[in-house]
């Protein structure tokens, strides 16, 4: 195996999988991308006949939960579970597993389980798709990266 690549055959999900220290090994990942992002890489331009700066960024990741959960430093598992909604995540723990209250208000508005409360917690659903705390901004975004571990 070239030695470009062995980085992703260290990402494997299982027994042997690093866990929450997954940042071990994104870490020569993150470096070079910091240098392509600050000073650029110089490339060629075939159509322009001259060099440029080339610089990258990672736009976005596709993972599992799990993966997510490594990657992203958050909480997926437990009564915080929803990526999207964090702490305002309405959980309740019966009959052995976590059951998630108010998944039904990513329903349309007038979906028939809105209404079906008895099948549910007992409530309609009247709550928006969007959490109590729709995006987070400047101090307390901060806030709440100071407990994200970064080797």
């Amino acid at each position: 195996m070239k030695k470009e690549f062995n980085i992703l055959t260290m990402l494997i999900s299982g027994p042997k999988s690093p866990g929450k220290c997954l940042n071990v090994f994104m870490r020569p990942l993150i470096d070079e991308l910091k240098v392509l992002w600050e000073t650029g890489f110089p490339t060629w331009d075939r159509y322009g006949g001259e060099y440029f700066m080339m610089k990258a960024a990672v736009m976005w990741t596709i993972s599992d939960f799990p993966g997510l959960g490594m990657l992203g430093g958050i909480q997926t598992k437990g009564y915080t579970a929803c990526p999207i909604c964090l702490d305002d995540t309405d959980a309740k723990f019966s009959h052995g597993r976590m059951s998630y209250m108010e998944a039904r208000r990513w329903l349309n508005m007038n979906h028939e389980f809105r209404v079906q409360g008895r099948n549910f917690n007992g409530k309609e659903e009247f709550l928006l798709g969007l959490c109590a705390r729709q995006t987070l901004v400047g101090h307390t975004a901060a806030r709440q990266n100071e407990n994200v571990w970064i080797t």
